[in-house]
């Protein structure tokens, strides 16, 4: 029911709107700065697995280490700060709403005069989920899921 409700023409529009809005991220972007993230990472461990392997290796070798070591200093910098400042920017990493949406979600959180984490607060169970539900009895039921019978 979820993957049908969420491929449905309204909600469609609805994000479409929301994207216009500011208060959502478009499905590319979320994707995009995912995985940028991701290759950063990589190339920050592919620099230190290489610096390692350079400095380790037997052999004669013309260069002096500590000159070697800083061949490889340079890059790895870079890469960790290109991490630091996707941190910054991009965090928290969000699956759907922008920090603009994210803050007006907030505000409506403190102003519906229940808790954040209080179960009767329908905002809270959209911003959280089930997790946001108190009730063990209902928190159960949002999370059953029927077995596929078909076969």
């Amino acid at each position: 029911a979820r993957a049908a409700a969420a491929a449905s023409d309204a909600v469609g529009g609805l994000a479409d709107r929301l994207v216009r809005a500011g208060l959502a991220v478009p499905d590319g972007s979320r994707t995009t700065v995912a995985a940028g993230v991701r290759q950063v990472r990589a190339a920050a461990v592919a620099v230190l697995a290489l610096g390692a392997t350079a400095l380790l290796a037997p052999g004669p070798s013309d260069m002096p280490r500590d000159l070697l070591a800083l061949w490889f200093a340079l890059p790895l910098a870079l890469t960790l700060g290109c991490l630091a400042m996707a941190r910054v920017e991009a965090h928290p990493y969000t699956r759907w709403a922008s920090p603009a949406g994210q803050r007006l979600l907030a505000a409506l959180t403190r102003h519906t005069g229940a808790p954040a984490d209080d179960g009767t607060c329908l905002t809270s169970v959209a911003v959280r989920g089930i997790r946001a539900v108190r009730e063990p009895d209902l928190r159960a039921a949002f999370a059953h899921r029927e077995q596929d019978t078909r076969g």
